[in-house]
């Protein structure tokens, strides 16, 4: 009886489960709009050290809810090649949008910056999703001229799997090269 004289009272008093229910809603719906919009900014603002710091925090709260790996679409074409990155990287280690960021890391590892390839083979080497596409872009790096380069390649590969007897050969010459 209680349950229906209070029920009556809220109708009569202007308020109700439902519509406070769908008010809190729409607060939650506006908050998160706002922080979507905040965070957008950040990802593209003028300063590149604010994009990288966040695109840093987006990828410190793993996993990553779906309108935040979204928001990540954008950085992996930035300007910079850091924020395009560490984009990849987050979203790779969140297993979204993954084709997008193996694309991205395999631009950079055809990249004419000897340290971009580095960056992009370290990277690919530590992609927990697609490793086969992953291994298939490092493969025909094993034959780079810069033994820096050739290295990390060899190192990612030989993260990915075990056995990859060129990538072997590479990191024992190195160990037994003069110049090591």
């Amino acid at each position: 009886a209680w349950a229906l004289t209070l029920a009556a009272a809220g109708s009569l008093g202007g308020w109700s489960l439902t519509t406070d229910l769908a008010r809190l809603g729409a607060a939650e719906t506006t908050r998160a709009e706002q922080s979507q919009a905040a965070l957008r900014a950040l990802l593209t603002q003028p300063d590149v050290e604010g994009r990288r710091a966040a695109v840093l925090e987006i990828g410190a709260h793993s996993p990553l809810p779906a309108k935040a790996a979204e928001l990540l679409i954008g950085p992996l074409h930035d300007s910079d090649v850091e924020v395009r990155a560490l984009a990849a990287m987050t979203l790779l280690q969140n297993d979204s949008h993954a084709e997008a960021a193996l694309l991205v890391l395999g631009d950079l590892l055809e990249s004419d910056e000897a340290e971009e390839r580095c960056l992009a083979a370290f990277l690919l080497g530590h992609t927990p999703v697609n490793q086969a596409l992953a291994e298939s872009r490092l493969i025909p790096h094993l034959n780079e001229t810069n033994p820096l380069v050739q290295l990390y390649v060899a190192e990612a590969l030989l993260r990915l799997r075990t056995g990859n007897e060129t990538a072997v050969k590479v990191l024992s010459d190195a160990l037994l090269s003069d110049e090591a």
